[in-house]
């Protein structure tokens, strides 16, 4: 969370000072430490589940299929 409100979802690419977050999208933030109140787990994925992606259970099985080839 930040110090102003608001969070920033994503990866944590450096900690410090800045911290350096990727978050969805691959949009890569610096924050400085004096900005950002605390720090969490999220506790779930960031990616989009199948249903967002629009894809069926098949197409999901179908793109494990292929990969499994491979």
């Amino acid at each position: 969370g930040l110090k102003a409100g608001g969070e920033v979802h994503g990866l944590v690419l450096q900690h410090g000072n800045p911290t350096v977050v990727r978050s969805t999208g691959g949009v890569v933030q610096t924050i400085p430490a004096e900005r950002i109140r605390f720090t969490r787990n999220l506790g779930r994925s960031l990616m989009l589940s199948a249903d967002q992606l629009g894809l069926s259970a098949q197409d999901v099985a179908d793109v494990a299929a292929y990969l499994m080839e491979y």
